[in-house]
């Protein structure tokens, strides 16, 4: 599990672009495309959302029932708090009800922070205890149901699944608690 290392002044040039986008056939299905993969192609990963009673995603390699379950998330209304588990890893997604910006507790990388930009409110920055920028969720302009995931450092798989999952499970959050848009 390691992370290549960049200076906070360079600048931001991602080192992987993903899509997630919601499925054309339901919205409680992301799938993940690497960049320049149309949306119609076998997704890199995919997640399956719940909001029935007990909010919660499964993640998997490759499209929903296509491939093994990798990681998976449990929602917890009350305390807007997120358990995670990712290849038999477990991890902590909390939000911050002052803020709504999330801490990812248990990584390689110690603590980071999903923080939402101020300005636009639309974007999520994934930042390290140094404040340096790891990734980036951003909106695709009109396109609500599509968002443009940049990671801007060297990572094993490992970690670049767990932004990936760890992003998905932060926007789901925020649509249950904030927006109340979640998927059924």
């Amino acid at each position: 599990m390691g992370c290549g290392s960049s200076s906070p002044e360079e600048p931001l040039v991602p080192q992987r672009v993903l899509w997630l986008r919601h499925s054309a056939l339901s919205k409680s299905e992301i799938l993940v495309h690497q960049d320049g993969q149309p949306p119609d192609s076998i997704p890199l990963y995919s997640a399956q959302l719940h909001t029935y009673t007990k909010p919660s995603l499964r993640f998997f390699q490759g499209p929903i029932g296509g491939g093994p379950q990798v990681g998976e998330g449990n929602f917890h209304q009350m305390t807007s708090n997120t358990d995670l588990s990712l290849r038999g890893q477990s991890f902590k997604l909390n939000m911050s009800q002052l803020s709504y910006d999330f801490t990812l507790k248990g990584t390689p990388m110690g603590e980071l922070k999903w923080k939402k930009n101020k300005f636009t409110g639309g974007s999520l920055e994934l930042v390290d205890g140094n404040d340096r920028t790891l990734a980036k969720v951003k909106s695709n302009g009109m396109n609500v149901l599509e968002k443009r995931l940049e990671i801007y450092i060297q990572c094993d798989d490992f970690f670049s699944d767990l932004i990936i999952l760890s992003a998905i499970a932060a926007k789901q959050v925020t649509d249950i608690t904030i927006n109340h848009t979640a998927v059924a």
